[in-house]
């Protein structure tokens, strides 16, 4: 809500939909992908997933589950490609619920390197959301962005998908 607010202010042609659903892993968004996103047809698709697999996958302890993690998020953006809409990976904010070591390594770079081989742009929101105390960007279940969070959140966004146009 807070994106498509201020997309308003800065292009109100920009129609901003969020077809995410909290709690999904990866394959749960590519089994809807078709219908919610692809059919729709966006200029663009901003794909973020993570956290909830890691957790699913025993916070990384379950590497077949972070293959299939991968798998899926490279499924959405072969389709996103075969329909030729625009892709962007979000590599996903600091969690606390694991050792930064593990998330960074099962999501953050996972997403870096996919990014960088399916050449799809990454928006690094690991790297902004580090930034200040935790309070002054999280909530106090130290998982979820508080709106400050969300208003830095999407203010980087923008600042992303303007630069590459």
């Amino acid at each position: 809500d807070i994106l498509s607010e201020m997309f308003k202010i800065i292009n109100n042609k920009v129609l901003v939909v969020n077809t995410g659903i909290g709690g999904q892993t990866s394959r749960q968004g590519l089994a809807r992908f078709e219908k919610d996103v692809i059919l729709e047809k966006p200029d663009l698709c901003v794909v973020g997933f993570g956290g909830n697999d890691l957790v699913c996958a025993n916070y990384g302890k379950e590497p077949k589950l972070m293959a299939k993690f991968r798998k899926s998020m490279s499924g959405m953006i072969k389709m996103l490609k075969r329909e030729g809409i625009k892709q962007v990976f979000v590599n996903g904010s600091r969690q606390y619920f694991v050792e930064e070591s593990i998330y960074t390594r099962e999501v953050t770079y996972a997403i870096n390197k996919m990014g960088r081989n399916m050449k799809v742009p990454v928006i690094d929101s690991h790297g902004f959301t580090w930034t200040g105390p935790k309070e002054s960007w999280l909530c106090y279940d130290d998982l979820h962005l508080n709106n400050s969070g969300q208003l830095k959140f999407a203010a980087e966004v923008i600042k992303f998908l303007v630069k590459i146009g």
